[in-house]
């Protein structure tokens, strides 16, 4: 279905609408097999539409204020007044664990002291005001770029000028990243600035664009001293860190060169993101043919006397604390002093979680903060103005870590679990709890069972689900199965290579999608848990004699969302059932449900969960 540009003459914000997009195939194919790793492209020749996008996603999702002129850099381009709002949706166009980003700009008339925005990339959620994922800017004297990393601080480069571009020139403008090695930052085909190091990237995105205030879910906006366009052209986005040369190529107005496929993956990368980077820290082995996993939801913290909820609503990219206003983490404190600060001015150096009465003895936490955790004494009030004493320590969190898994030695219910931050501001995105111990699934009101298999034209229902997934990851990380009803009779069978990447080529993750099988479920039936044989893996050790898995169950209303994310490790050659007990849910109709089962080395597959069974 095609859909009108949304144009808005009067207020601004303009809200995005619910219309599905569509964009010429064959252009996008052809444009793309021209340029290998071309996943976004504006060519602004005839209008804001990309000449390259991923499916429904040409006809920007923002456009207001715009117009196009003849004298682009090449061709014509697009010429943004100054309270322009003009944006295209983030999924399939642009991936945060790596890529370049290249576009011609020109101010179109001089600069002054005041520093504005020249492109934005959004989060899909967040706990920044202004949700940038990656930002360039004019910083008053130059450029800056970034990009902010899982845990908030940002990878970020400023670049001095003597004499800034004339108006009525035009400089292209390169940001190219990579979670394994930094950010690298050209302008008009030479190298600017450049950060080295390795952060945790990855993130959901939802919008890009030049110019404005605001680029979020939430709305697209410019306004105060932010209403300031400017003309680009020639908007390109790639799927890796092109090189030197390919920029260069990119600047002469050429396409850029390179091999048809990105570069394998580092595990390192991996292994980081999952907390398995420690060769001496391998998650718990739980011993026994079966193994019963309960999520305990959180529904009491507090900082000081703030109820907070970011820290364990299963969302990632949600952060304890939020953003400073003139923050000390990396990069985030700069000319743009904005009120995304959304909490006490104390806050951040400590987070008290009141457990419910039912038994812990797993704790999992992500985020870049590091300290103590603590068990309060019982029978105090969770909310607290003043430190509390006398806390029984259970475990430290170590530094430079974005994921640790700790198994405490006894149960642990109804008491308040402390964490203490070593450096003010660090942050939790995840702090999730659960009760682990030797035990198969209940009989339950009814059990629908399924056999892991590959997907195959007859997935239509999975659709939305596998478009996200599309949108959300590289093809790396994007290997599938799907569960069929084994009252079907459908066996496991090789699956397609379009769908499922080799252990090689791609990363040890596998996706796996259960349609919606319980229409016929009487209403008085919800989903109790799930259930999954997990064969005997013939993967190496990557840990001692242990190879950790990871499992994630997300939540069919908000694919953003962990219902359930859980680590551990198993014994290669071992195979085990892990009942997945989700605390009672009700499956809306026609949503399906996804599972992320992650593996620690490259040899694990979807090749090795095909034919698995699942309850």
């Amino acid at each position: 279905m095609m859909a009108k540009t949304i144009k808005q003459f009067s207020g601004n914000t303009l809200r995005r609408s619910g219309v599905a997009l569509a964009v010429g195939a064959a252009l996008a194919c052809h444009a793309a097999a021209a340029e290998p790793g071309l996943l976004f492209y504006v060519s602004a020749d005839k209008s804001t539409s990309a000449d390259v996008a991923a499916p429904g996603s040409a006809v920007p999702s923002f456009d207001a204020e715009t117009s196009i002129i003849a004298d682009g850099a090449r061709g014509a381009a697009i010429q943004c007044n100054d309270l322009q709002r003009l944006a295209w949706t983030a999924p399939g166009n642009i991936y945060a664990q790596r890529g370049t980003l290249s576009f011609y700009w020109r101010s179109r008339y001089p600069v002054g002291p005041t520093a504005f925005p020249i492109f934005r990339v959004a989060y899909a959620d967040h706990s920044s005001w202004d949700m940038a994922w990656l930002r360039i800017d004019y910083n008053g004297h130059g450029f800056d770029a970034f990009v902010t990393d899982a845990s908030l601080a940002r990878t970020r480069v400023s670049v001095d000028l003597k004499a800034f571009p004339k108006p009525n020139e035009w400089t292209h403008v390169t940001l190219a990243w990579d979670e394994n090695t930094g950010i690298r930052f050209y302008l008009n085909g030479k190298l600017a600035a450049s950060k080295s190091g390795s952060a945790r990237f990855d993130a959901a995105l939802d919008q890009f664009g030049p110019h404005s205030r605001i680029i979020s879910p939430h709305n697209v906006q410019s306004d105060y001293n932010y209403t300031r366009g400017g003309d680009i052209d020639e908007i390109r986005i790639h799927d890796r860190a092109l090189p030197e040369t390919a920029i260069a190529a990119l600047a002469r107005g050429e396409a850029a060169p390179g091999p048809a496929s990105a570069a394998a993956p580092d595990n390192t990368e991996w292994r980081y993101r999952y907390g398995w980077n420690r060769p001496q820290a391998a998650p718990p082995y739980y011993a026994g043919k079966t193994v019963s996993v309960r999520k305990v939801e959180i529904h009491e913290a507090y900082d000081l006397k703030r109820w907070w909820w970011k820290a364990s609503d299963g969302i990632r990219e949600t952060t304890w604390p939020g953003v400073y206003n003139r923050s000390r983490l990396a990069g985030r404190n700069d000319y743009f002093q904005l009120p995304d600060w959304d909490t006490y001015v104390d806050g951040g150096k400590a987070i008290s979680f009141g457990l419910p009465k039912e038994p812990v003895n797993h704790i999992e936490m992500a985020g870049a903060a590091w300290g103590k955790v603590e068990l309060l004494p019982a029978g105090l009030p969770i909310a607290q103005g003043t430190p509390v004493k006398g806390g029984q320590p259970l475990f430290e969190r170590a530094r430079g870590q974005e994921r640790t898994v700790n198994s405490v030695n006894r149960d642990i219910a109804g008491r308040t679990i402390r964490f203490t931050n070593v450096e003010q501001e660090q942050p939790i995105g995840e702090f999730g709890a659960y009760h682990v111990k030797a035990g198969a699934e209940p009989a339950g009101s009814r059990k629908l069972a399924f056999q892991l298999g590959a997907p195959g034209a007859g997935d239509g229902a999975l659709a939305p689900l596998t478009a996200y997934i599309d949108g959300r990851y590289p093809a790396a990380e994007r290997s599938t199965l799907v569960a069929r009803p084994l009252a079907a009779g459908a066996a496991a069978a090789a699956a397609p290579a379009t769908r499922v990447v080799p252990g090689a080529d791609g990363q040890p993750v596998v996706q796996i999608l259960i349609p919606d099988s319980w229409d016929a479920l009487a209403a008085t039936d919800g989903l109790d848990g799930i259930a999954i044989d997990l064969p005997a893996l013939a993967v190496k050790p990557t840990h001692g004699a242990l190879f950790p898995l990871n499992i994630q169950v997300k939540d069919p209303l908000w694919p953003l969302r962990d219902m359930l994310d859980f680590s551990f490790s198993v014994k290669p050659g071992e195979a085990k059932t892990v009942w997945l007990d989700l605390r009672d849910r009700i499956l809306p109709t026609g949503k399906g449900i996804w599972i992320s089962i992650a593996g620690a080395g490259a040899d694990f597959n979807a090749a090795a969960l095909a034919g698995a069974q699942l309850r």
